[in-house]
């Protein structure tokens, strides 16, 4: 059976320990990763010749690729978070609005 990677991040964990710019690179790091995983699911499907040929690697491949989903999608929770704290509001002509600069 194939290894899978079944760590999931957590939010905060990722915000408070990892800066904006590391998060970026992970996020599209996991993203080459998640296209390759992909990749190889299309090359299983192409050469398989009966329906249970390579189906322990189809499989361990689609669980990964659960796991590296989530963990994108809470690195792109975690850079929203960053972003927040570079945005200022400022209410600058009364009632027309509120003003944020990022």
């Amino acid at each position: 059976m194939l290894a899978v990677n079944k760590v999931l991040f957590d939010l905060s964990t990722v915000y408070s320990n990892i800066s904006q710019s590391e998060t970026w690179m992970m996020a599209n790091t996991l993203m080459k990763a998640k296209e390759g995983l992909e990749e190889f699911l299309i090359e299983i499907e192409d050469n398989k010749l009966f329906d249970t040929h390579y189906q322990k690697e189809k499989n361990a491949i689609e669980d990964q690729l659960f796991y590296v989903n989530a963990n994108i999608k809470t690195l792109q929770d975690a850079l929203l978070c960053h972003e927040t704290k570079f945005i200022e509001k400022r209410t600058g002509l009364g009632d027309l609005g509120v003003f944020c600069l990022n």
